[in-house]
């Protein structure tokens, strides 16, 4: 952590990403700007994550002129009303907000920088969404309508009303090849493989083509839950070159996987990676489970999950929920692709 004292030097050295609390901020502005003003006098790359809203306007009073600068709004875990967050009214810096924000009223001109994982210095890697317009998020809103018409009557069953849904439409893919843990699975596309791949972590790609890797996966889990209408917390989960979800369930957090719910599954299609039937294996993991099975450590392992359960949630009751919503939609699947693909 910086401090005023620090030499110039130092700071250049030290200042990559800055995290801004309001009680720091508000009692030490000037040593702020100093930075801000150092790092950019020396073409210097400056990320500034600030801990709520009310520091965006305290940075804004004070900054005497635009500046070539990001500031990012950290997540604080909560599901609520975001319409107090107007970021049409910054016109000196831009702003990038946490994509557990965007579907809950924040105010933004047509498209907004996003920020996707909560307590990982709101890493955004090459692949995934670090842009959404107000369209796609309609859009969003349209399909969780429609899905909430089904009548989803707890939280368990929304949880599983939103997996099923991705179960049923996406195919993984992460480029022309795609690795699984079975094997390599090869599609006939248009696309380059590497425009295949920055693609897939697209949210829009998963909605709009039915094709995704674990990024657009996890977010599109991510809004498709976390939204005034059903009403979960859920936030993505980055860490073991790995994306997947945390979501909250009669107060206790738990891991869940929708990526892996498609490609490992043990009904899935044997000549591409895209499930035949729902699987709740990967839905609802606890900490021990997901230590024992890898590729689901957060990047930070010294990060603190608050109300992380040990254990697994119940599968039973996973199935008691699956059998009432049985009665609604259907839990297997046409052999529809996105992709052509056969095995290696």
């Amino acid at each position: 952590m910086l401090t005023k004292n620090e030499s110039d030097d130092y700071i250049l050295k030290h200042a990559e990403t800055i995290y801004v609390d309001y009680e720091t901020l508000y009692n030490h502005t000037d040593f702020l700007f100093r930075v801000i003003s150092l790092l950019q006098k020396n073409n210097s790359k400056l990320e500034i994550s600030c801990e709520n809203y009310a520091c965006l306007e305290i940075i804004d009073k004070y900054l005497k002129e635009r500046m070539p600068l990001t500031i990012m709004l950290d997540d604080d875990f909560e599901n609520r009303d975001r319409s107090y967050i107007d970021t049409r009214k910054f016109d000196k810096f831009a702003v990038s907000l946490p994509l557990t924000y965007l579907m809950w009223n924040a105010n933004f001109p047509n498209t907004t920088q996003v920020n996707m994982f909560k307590l990982l210095n709101n890493l955004t890697p090459a692949n995934g969404n670090k842009t959404l317009s107000k369209d796609t998020l309609l859009q969003i809103k349209e399909i969780v309508l429609k899905l909430q018409e089904i009548g989803a009557e707890d939280d368990l069953q929304k949880i599983i009303l939103i997996s099923n849904y991705l179960q049923r439409n996406v195919q993984y893919v992460s480029g022309t090849e795609s690795e699984a843990s079975d094997g390599i699975y090869i599609v006939s596309s248009p696309l380059s493989s590497d425009k295949l791949d920055t693609n897939a972590g697209l949210i829009e790609t998963v909605i709009n083509e039915n094709y995704g890797l674990c990024m657009g996966i996890a977010n599109t889990t991510t809004v498709l839950l976390n939204n005034p209408i059903l009403n979960i917390n859920v936030r993505s989960m980055f860490g073991c070159s790995h994306v997947w979800n945390i979501v909250k369930v009669n107060n206790t957090f738990y891991y869940m996987d929708n990526t892996w719910n498609i490609t490992r599954n043990d009904n899935r299609l044997y000549e591409a990676l895209k499930a035949k039937s729902f699987s709740h294996k990967y839905l609802l993991l606890g900490r021990k489970c997901s230590e024992e099975i890898g590729h689901h450590i957060p990047e930070n392992s010294n990060i603190n999950i608050p109300n992380l359960s040990q254990s697994n949630y119940s599968p039973e009751e996973i199935e008691k929920a699956k059998h009432v919503l049985s009665r609604k939609i259907s839990f297997t699947y046409p052999d529809k692709l996105a992709f052509p693909s056969h095995k290696k």
